[in-house]
């Protein structure tokens, strides 16, 4: 049990990992988002699974015992959270169906 705190993170790691590549191939409203074009395309497309990567970054960031490297994986993960915010934005302004 001795680095039982850096195994959660790196169980952690792996999950969103998993979860980016999930969303790398499932797209939630497919049919919207291929719908538009641009940037508003490449943000529905894309940032939910870079979301996910930020967040695997950051856990896996936070399992080391280098200093530098978890003092780094805060801003990593906040990273994420504005990417979420900007996907959230994005994803809202699709035009609803029915």
């Amino acid at each position: 049990m001795k680095n039982a705190n850096g195994m959660i993170w790196r169980i952690g790691g792996g999950l969103a990992s998993g979860v980016a590549l999930i969303f790398a191939v499932i797209v939630p409203n497919e049919k919207a988002v291929m719908a538009t074009n641009g940037t508003q395309f490449f943000i529905l497309r894309w940032f939910h699974s870079l979301v996910w990567v930020f967040l695997a970054v950051a856990c896996l960031m936070r399992s080391s015992k280098n200093k530098s490297l978890i003092q780094l994986s805060n801003p990593i993960a906040m990273l994420g959270g504005l990417c979420y915010a900007v996907y959230l934005f994005s994803f809202l302004q699709l035009p609803q169906d029915g």
